[in-house]
């Protein structure tokens, strides 16, 4: 009887690991695709755009550049 129960608990823990996985992968990729969009524009994409009023910066100190 012990046996059957240890054998379907892990047989439940492996269903919700697959049914979480794709979950995690979708939620990670959000997550990526949000701070790719978020991050400030690198020097080869602010030479080809015409500067935008979204990405003013800031002269912090040490020269640092603060999106505002």
């Amino acid at each position: 009887m012990e046996v059957v129960e240890i054998h379907q608990n892990d047989v439940n823990e492996r269903l919700v690991m697959s049914a979480t996985y794709p979950v995690n992968i979708i939620f990670f990729s959000i997550i990526l695709s949000a701070s790719m969009l978020l991050k400030e524009p690198t020097a080869a994409t602010v030479g080809a755009l015409p500067p935008s009023p979204r990405f003013k910066t800031i002269k912090g100190r040490g020269g640092n550049e603060i999106g505002a």
